[in-house]
């Protein structure tokens, strides 16, 4: 039996539970959240016996095999080495830390102790992206020339999700003081990792950020200024070119995402909508279809574990999966560029 404990109580926390309690052999001993009372509801809602206001108290007392770590994104870095240094697997969030620095301290630690390191970039679940980064590194497509990438958003303009001008949850978003590094931080790290996942390493990006609120916003104290927007130029190891963009003010598109690879073979897109079947689905054109008609089949991608599943079963066999420290530490590398990108208004190597 694998004894979890999870670190941090709020709506991603309720996900992490439903999907650890379908895997069998893996039992939720233990939850832990600066708000004792919020930590106790967890704990009901889900049958976890030991409830904490204190991560390090928890990882005392409690005897646990692996901790998912569901925190804000500020405080990754120091959950993550109080258990690092208990010798326990562990299961980050993304992005793994608000700096690059921390990023590669955390991979480095989680190296040296030999854990099972994984961070849960939710969007490899997807089967249709698992196939499309097969067939890129079988050169299905060969040689990559463009790739197109977006993760759009608009709560910013939408209540779909609630008002985020009322709601603590999307506030705390848009502040830096309160931890957040904006839209690029947030969301920006899937597709920056989706993108790489799939089309391979960036060696060179320019990246413009935008705030649009046109005066001064504050939330307990805190001025809103994280980024809303991000528009990013890419060059990859490959020598393809393309682009990346995300944003929160998106209207008419909740959440939606969009790789695209062009090849001088073929090319594929996956366009992730929020539907189920968006996961599997996988638009390919190649072969006669690419040479003459540049025409589009669909292949539907079969299942592939999802990023906790492939979690538990590096626990039960020892090797680390994809997404690991390492893989999370290099999408930093990208994020800490894109900032300095806007920041020097040029090019920056990664």
């Amino acid at each position: 039996m694998i004894k979890l404990g999870i670190i941090g109580t709020g709506g991603m926390a309720n996900t992490h539970a439903l999907f650890f309690k379908k895997i069998k052999g893996v039992e939720l001993t233990a939850c832990c959240d600066v708000d004792l009372k919020k930590a106790g509801e967890y704990a009901k809602k889900h049958c976890i016996n030991n409830f904490y206001s204190d991560a390090e108290e928890m990882l005392k007392k409690e005897k646990l095999d692996a901790v998912t770590v569901v925190t804000s994104d500020k405080f990754h870095h120091p959950v993550v080495m109080k258990a690092l240094a208990k010798k326990l697997h562990i299961l980050c969030e993304k992005p793994i830390a608000l700096n690059r620095k921390d990023a590669w301290e955390m991979a480095g630690e989680a190296r040296k102790k030999g854990v099972i390191n994984n961070v849960n970039f939710s969007y490899r679940n997807s089967s249709a992206a698992q196939m499309a980064a097969g067939l890129i590194r079988k050169g299905a497509l060969g040689k990559i020339m463009h790739v197109d990438s977006f993760y759009q958003q608009s709560w910013l303009v939408s209540s779909a999700w609630g008002d985020w001008k009322t709601s603590p949850g999307w506030l705390w978003r848009l502040s830096t003081k309160m931890g957040s590094n904006g839209v690029l931080g947030d969301v920006g790290v899937h597709i920056y990792d989706l993108t790489t996942f799939i089309a391979g390493e960036i060696t060179e990006l320019n990246c413009l950020l935008k705030n649009f609120k046109k005066k001064p916003v504050f939330y307990k104290g805190n001025k809103l200024d994280a980024n809303d927007s991000a528009v990013t130029m890419v060059k990859y190891k490959s020598g393809a070119v393309g682009s990346i963009y995300t944003s929160r003010y998106i209207t008419g598109h909740p959440n939606d995402l969009k790789v695209g690879v062009y090849g001088d073979k073929g090319a594929l897109e996956i366009y992730l909508n929020g539907s189920p079947q968006s996961y599997e689905e996988l638009r390919v054109c190649r072969g006669v279809n690419a040479a003459g008609k540049n025409s589009w089949e669909t292949l539907i991608a079969p299942a592939t574990p999802n990023m906790y599943e492939r979690f538990i079963k590096g626990i039960r066999t020892g090797k680390n999966g994809q997404a690991d420290f390492a893989t999370a530490a290099r999408v930093q590398d990208y994020l800490d560029a894109s900032f300095a990108s806007d920041r020097k208004k040029k090019w920056i190597k990664t």
